[in-house]
C-alpha cells in the first residue's frame, strides 16, 4: 500500500489534460486547412474528399504525437513510483512502522518500542489509567493557626495561603542512619526520624497580609525581651492534600505541627514581576499528634 498518491496517477491525469488540449489544437488547425481548401474550389465532391483526408491526417498526427509523448512519460512515472515505494518501505521499517503494511498489525512488534506491539502499548495505556494519576499542580494547602483572621481563614481552598502559594517542596520521610563497621562489612544503624521542613513560594498582596502574619508569628516565638514563648502561641497546623483542588477524605494527605523558620526577601528593578516570598516552615517535633 502506497502512503502517497502515485506519480503515475498524476502523470496519467496530466496526459489526459494535455491530450484534450492537443486534440483541440489539432482540430483548430484542421478546420483552418479545410477552410482554406474550400475557398479555392466550389466543387462539393472535391471539398468532401479534402475534408475527409484532412480530418484523417489530423487524427493520425494527434495519435502519433500522443503515443510518442505519453509512453516515455508513463514509463518514467512508473519507475519513479517503484523507487519511491521502496524508499518508503525502508523508512517505515527503520522506525518499526512497517507493521502497517500487513493486515493483522496489532500483534506485530515494534523494534523501537522495546518489542511491544501496538496492542501491548494500548493495553499498557489502559492499565495506567491516566485520568486517575495524581497531578503535581493539584494540591490543597491548609494552615490552621486557630485564628479567624487572614491569611489562614475562609476555609481550606479559599484561604490566601492556598490561593497564593505557587510552589511547595518538602520531604515527608527522612529516616537517617549511621554506618557501623562490622569487620569487613558494614551495617546500618538507625539514628533519627528527621523533622519535616516545608519550603513555600508565596505571592503576597500590596498590604503585606502574609508578611504581617509571619511577623506576628516571629514576635510570638522570640520576644524582643529575650524570652521564648510557649509553642501554643506560635505553632500552627499545616495540611497538604495531594492530587486535588477539592478536599476529599479519599485523597492522600500529610499533616504537620510547624513553626515559621525563615522569611527572606528579594526585590529587584531589573524586571517587572510579582513579589515572591520564600517561606520555610519547620516541624516542631516528630512525635506529637497534630491538632487538626
Amino acid at each position: 500500500m502506497s502512503i502517497y498518491k502515485p506519480v503515475s496517477s498524476a502523470t496519467r491525469g496530466l496526459l489526459g489534460i494535455s491530450g484534450s488540449i492537443l486534440s483541440g489544437v489539432s482540430n483548430a488547425i484542421g478546420n483552418k486547412i479545410i477552410g482554406a481548401v474550400s475557398s479555392q474550389t466550389n466543387n462539393k465532391i472535391i471539398q468532401g474528399i479534402a475534408n475527409s483526408a484532412i480530418q484523417t491526417g489530423v487524427g493520425i498526427a494527434n495519435n502519433e504525437i500522443t503515443r510518442r509523448v505519453s509512453n516515455p512519460l508513463m514509463q518514467t512515472a512508473q519507475s519513479l513510483d517503484t523507487r519511491l515505494k521502496n524508499i518508503a518501505r525502508k523508512g517505515l521499517k527503520t522506525f518499526g512502522l512497517n507493521a502497517f503494511e500487513n493486515r493483522n498489525i496489532k500483534h506485530n512488534t515494534i523494534p523501537h518500542a522495546g518489542g511491544l506491539s501496538i496492542l501491548d502499548a494500548w493495553e499498557n495505556y489502559k492499565h495506567t489509567n491516566p485520568s486517575g494519576l495524581s497531578h503535581k499542580n493539584f494540591y490543597i494547602l491548609e494552615i490552621n493557626d486557630r485564628s479567624p483572621n487572614a491569611p489562614t481563614s475562609n476555609g481550606d481552598k479559599h484561604s490566601m495561603f492556598n490561593l497564593l502559594t505557587t510552589n511547595l517542596q518538602f520531604t515527608s520521610i527522612d529516616i537517617q542512619g549511621e554506618t557501623v563497621q562490622l569487620g569487613s562489612v558494614e551495617a546500618d544503624r538507625l539514628s533519627a526520624n528527621a523533622r519535616t521542613v516545608i519550603n513555600l513560594t508565596v505571592i503576597d498582596d500590596k498590604l503585606g497580609t502574609i508578611k504581617r502574619w509571619c511577623e506576628q508569628k516571629a514576635f510570638m516565638m522570640a520576644s524582643p525581651d529575650g524570652t521564648f514563648m510557649p509553642p501554643a502561641y506560635y505553632c500552627f497546623e499545616v495540611r497538604i492534600v495531594f492530587g486535588t483542588n477539592i478536599a476529599d477524605a479519599r485523597f492522600y494527605e500529610q499533616i504537620y505541627t510547624m513553626r515559621l523558620q525563615t522569611m527572606p526577601h528579594e526585590l529587584t528593578r531589573q524586571e517587572q514581576g510579582l513579589e515572591e516570598l520564600q517561606l520555610t516552615f519547620a516541624q516542631t517535633d516528630a512525635f506529637m499528634p497534630h491538632w487538626i
